[in-house]
């Protein structure tokens, strides 16, 4: 077997197999008697037909059967022979072969680019430390006690603390309802009111099985942007107060027995807020972390381990039913392509972190996680583990404690610079928005 190895890029490699006529001569033989052990020929006896006949009837399906054993025999060899670790199966490109004759082929195969461990000691991220402030509490008590919120109808016109139920009609300009643009049933909360100022000011005060009529302006600061207003007109179906529950001690006992006072509430509240922020916060460090690190060494990208990349996130976004698109697989791409090259590179890299600093999670990481995971869950070391039993879930959770690993030794490495920063900034909400815990 000769081979010709070609460098096509930094990450793409050409091989190009040569093989004896000799060698494929035992080949197409023993593809010859395989079929000849099957078939059988009129006048003769199964499996006993002569070979001439065998091969005048079935030469090309001989010839091809010979070649395809031998291309995947070949290739592992010439891998194994050349020492290539390729990061995906090779792409054949030619074949050539005639009894009598070498066989040839090509094959493109792929291969990680050369890369070299950054410098930590240039790299600096920051660390933003989300503070929890006694407002941010009291907004999330409020949260909470209006998902418990007990909504009672009633004659009285709309305030700020009713809750609606309402049919939304698109109109056109001159008011007559637009076809297939209406919204039945819709809910609308007054004190999170999502259609804007004017219909507040139209709808206060109305009652039920009365309709307002309103502009939703869509105008924006660009005249290149600027969209027609919005005309709608809304039916009032029902209207319904909403009655909070009051903020006391028997309140805080009915969320955790455990938790005997607001006082109580509120510590505990204040300290899931803090734990929740800070590890968003960290998650959010690592990215930026990770986005450094690939400025700091650049090196590209194979460009069909990115396709492949994609083609799983376009088959996981269709979901079970989903069905085939060009265009908007394409568009798909498209707009998750710079996406893409930074997680593939990612991926590279972390391979080389984890290779040049041994950083893989062992079997005793696992165990030490198990008896974690069964502290936090109240459940048995037993449970855990049956749990964990799944390969696939066993590999998922490795693969977590590796990442761990990773971003532990990472941040021993760099410069992190802390960040204070209040909780509402860090989540990007306006005042009276928190999400609680």
């Amino acid at each position: 077997m000769q081979i010709e190895k070609t460098d096509v890029s930094a990450v793409e490699i050409q091989l190009t197999v040569t093989i004896p006529p000799e060698d494929m001569a035992g080949r197409v033989e023993e593809a010859q008697r395989r079929i000849a052990r099957k078939v059988q020929l009129p006048g003769f006896r199964k499996g006993h037909a002569p070979k001439k006949v065998i091969w005048q009837r079935y030469g090309d399906s001989i010839t091809a059967d010979a070649v395809e054993n031998a291309l995947q025999d070949y290739y592992r060899a010439a891998l194994q022979k050349m020492d290539i670790n390729p990061l995906a199966p090779g792409k054949m490109e030619e074949v050539s072969f005639k009894p009598g004759e070498p066989l040839v082929f090509k094959v493109k195969l792929e291969k990680a680019p050369e890369i070299t461990v950054p410098d930590f000691s240039d790299v600096s991220v920051e660390l933003e430390q989300p503070q929890v402030s006694e407002e941010d509490v009291l907004e999330a008590i409020d949260h909470i006690r209006e998902q418990q919120a007990i909504l009672t109808p009633t004659d009285e016109p709309v305030n700020e603390d009713s809750v609606l139920m309402v049919d939304i009609q698109e109109l056109d300009p001159s008011g007559l309802p637009i076809v297939g643009r209406a919204q039945r049933d819709a809910h609308i909360d007054m004190q999170h009111n999502p259609l804007g100022k004017d219909f507040a000011e139209k709808v206060m005060r109305a009652r039920e099985g009365e309709q307002v009529r309103f502009i939703i302006d869509t105008a924006s600061g660009s005249p290149e942007e600027k969209k027609p207003s919005v005309h709608l007109e809304v039916t009032l179906k029902s209207v319904r107060r909403k009655e909070l529950p009051p903020f006391d001690d028997d309140f805080a006992a009915s969320l955790n027995p455990k938790i005997t006072s607001t006082d109580a509430l509120k510590e505990d509240l204040h300290k899931q807020l803090t734990a929740r922020a800070a590890s968003s916060a960290r998650r959010k460090m690592h990215n930026h972390l990770i986005d450094a690190l690939l400025r700091e060494e650049d090196f590209p990208v194979p460009p069909q381990m990115l396709d492949d990349y994609l083609n799983r996130l376009i088959t996981d976004s269709r979901g079970d039913n989903g069905e085939q698109d060009a265009e908007k697989d394409k568009a798909f791409k498209e707009e998750l392509h710079a996406v893409g090259v930074r997680n593939v590179r990612w991926f590279l890299l972390r391979q080389v972190l984890i290779r040049v600093h041994e950083l893989k999670a062992s079997e005793e990481d696992l165990e030490r996680e198990f008896e974690i995971l069964s502290k936090m869950s109240g459940k048995s070391l037993d449970e855990i583990k049956a749990t964990y039993a799944d390969k696939d879930k066993r590999s998922d959770l490795l693969e977590a404690v590796t990442d761990r690993n990773i971003f532990a030794f990472l941040e021993k490495q760099i410069t992190v610079v802390p960040v204070p920063v209040d909780l509402a900034t860090f989540e990007g909400r306006a005042p009276g928005r928190i999400i609680a815990p």
